[in-house]
Order: structure tokens, then C-alpha cells, then sequence
């Protein structure tokens, strides 16, 4: 079972209109998606048809990396723990280490209410990406080549990095996880999707895989031969050393690798002190932040869902 989240109840704010210049400029104007259109399921297949036909202004060698890359992972599962935006509000979704953007590009989906924001550090792949959201004329979008520090703090209400953290060395989790808790508004989410390496077999296949990656085809960026598969409970630990309350979910089920979904929630109040009842949460009650009960309209704890 994952742990208990403890948060308190909040509102979320509207983001404001911002000049040219800075990184700031990145965080979406109201000029953004319709947020009163319904969320949408979809399967693998439809996925995977949806990634082919985003990227098709991509050479095919992409294409194809993209789609099997869409096939495996749990994107899907991923998205639809994120709650619908209300009509009439406005949330934002950052993505580091968003590369082709083929999950802003499933959010934009299966989440139409939510403004988009991809970062990256490979140049050839923001412009990739910014031919693909062209192509596909999809508004309220912001593409660059820039990193979490470069970011403005409280701007965002959503952050995903997924299959990011493995490439970056344990020592510089702490300082990336930190920007993170920082850049995000009061209540935010940051979902971070590594690898469970508490299944050795799945995991042997998954190092397997991203050594064809890195080190012989050279699809993803990163250091060849260094790999960070830190155990769950050193993942949990550096969330909540940044200031997160933690909720992990496993999503492996059905997939050949170990995928596993850490799920920071930074406090309504960053500056409460933890009550008696969220130093020791199995004497209490589960609480719920305003986003865990959109999502799941406050019937479950957020540990059973983790479990």
C-alpha cells in the first residue's frame, strides 16, 4: 500500500497574462484549451495510433521509437490520476524532460482543460515537438530548451517527469525534486514515473532495453553505462525531504517492465507544521486535498489506491 496523503482543502487561482522576456512567459495566457470539454479514455491501440499520426511530421525512425515507447508505457493510467479541470478554471500541466512531447500531446486527450508546458535540455527535440503541436494545430502550448531551475516558483499546477530521473545521478535528485515542490502553486502535484526495483526480473529487461536506448542507438540523452534505479523507499524518502506527502501506485501490472508512479502532493499551507494526526496517520482519518476529491470524488483514500 502507498502511503497516506495528508493535505488540506484549497482553491485553485487563475494564471495571469505575462510579457515576452523571461522564463516566465512559458506559464500559458487564457488563450489555452476549453476547459469544459469532457475528459476522453483511451486504450493502447488508440494511443499508439494517436502518438503515429501527432508525430507524423517526424522522420519515421522517431515514429516508430515513439509509438512502441507509447505502447509499453502507462501513459494512459498516468494521465487519468490527474482530476478533470473545472469549467471556468484554468490548471497547468509542466512536463520536464518532455522530449518529443507525445504526453503533453495524450493530456491535450484526455485532459482538454489543462495548459501545456514541455522542457527539455535536447535542442533537436523541442524543435521536433513544436513541428508536431503545429502540425496538429493544438493551442495553448508553450515548447523550450530549458531546465526546472530556469523556472519561476507557485506557477504551475501539475508536473510530470516520467522515465526522467533514471539518466540524472542520485546526488542531483534532491536539488531537481526541491525546484520542483518550489515551481509548483500551493496543492500541486508532481507525478514522477521511475521503476520499481523491488522486481528484479522486470527491471533486468527494462536495464536491457535502456542500454540500446543510451548507449548503442542513442534515442535517449543521457551518460551511457549510468543508470539510477534508486529503491522505492529511497524515492519516497527524497519526495518528502523536499516537502511532498507521498502516494506511490504501482502500474506495472500488464507490462513487462516494473513501472511504478510517485505522486508528491505539496500542502495548501506549505508553512503548516504537520498536525498530530499527519505525524501518525494510521491513528487518524484520511484526508483529502480538493484535487484528490475531484478525482475520486472522496470515497477512497489515496493509500488504497496506491495499493
Amino acid at each position: 500500500m502507498g502511503e497516506r496523503i495528508v493535505s488540506s482543502e484549497g482553491r485553485f487561482g487563475r494564471r495571469e497574462n505575462r510579457s515576452e522576456g523571461d522564463p516566465s512567459d512559458l506559464v500559458p495566457g487564457p488563450d489555452g484549451l476549453d476547459s469544459t470539454e469532457s475528459p476522453c479514455r483511451m486504450g493502447r491501440l488508440s494511443i499508439a495510433l494517436s502518438v503515429w499520426h501527432f508525430l507524423s511530421p517526424l522522420p519515421v525512425i522517431w515514429r516508430i521509437h515513439q509509438v512502441i515507447r507509447s505502447l509499453l508505457s502507462p501513459f494512459g493510467k498516468i494521465i487519468a490520476r490527474i482530476p478533470p479541470t473545472p469549467a471556468g478554471e484554468r490548471r497547468t500541466l509542466l512536463d520536464l524532460g518532455c522530449g518529443h512531447g507525445i504526453f503533453l500531446a495524450l493530456a491535450h486527450r484526455m485532459r482538454p482543460g489543462l495548459s501545456l508546458i514541455g522542457i527539455d535540455l535536447d535542442p533537436q527535440k523541442i524543435r521536433q515537438a513544436k513541428a508536431a503541436f503545429a502540425n496538429a494545430g493544438t493551442r495553448g502550448h508553450k515548447l523550450a530548451v530549458m531546465s526546472i531551475a530556469d523556472f519561476p516558483e507557485g506557477s504551475v499546477d501539475y508536473i510530470s517527469i516520467l522515465d526522467v530521473m533514471y539518466l540524472v545521478p542520485l546526488i542531483m535528485w534532491a536539488g531537481i525534486l526541491k525546484k520542483c515542490y518550489d515551481s509548483l502553486k500551493p496543492g500541486g502535484w508532481l507525478l514522477l514515473k521511475e521503476m520499481n526495483t523491488g522486481k528484479p526480473g522486470k527491471l533486468a529487461i527494462l536495464k536491457a532495453e535502456e542500454t540500446l536506448a543510451v548507449n548503442i542507438f542513442g534515442l535517449t540523452m543521457g551518460e551511457k553505462n549510468t543508470f539510477t534505479f534508486p529503491p522505492p523507499e529511497e524515492v519516497r524518502r527524497q519526495l518528502k525531504s523536499a516537502g511532498f506527502d507521498v502516494e506511490q501506485v504501482p502500474l506495472d501490472r500488464g507490462y513487462h517492465v516494473p513501472h511504478m508512479l510517485w505522486i508528491g502532493h505539496k500542502p495548501e499551507d506549505p508553512d503548516a507544521r504537520p498536525s498530530a494526526e499527519a505525524e501518525h496517520p494510521e491513528q487518524g482519518a484520511c484526508t483529502h486535498s480538493s484535487r484528490d476529491k475531484e478525482h475520486d470524488g472522496g470515497n477512497q483514500c489515496a493509500s488504497d489506491r496506491g495499493s
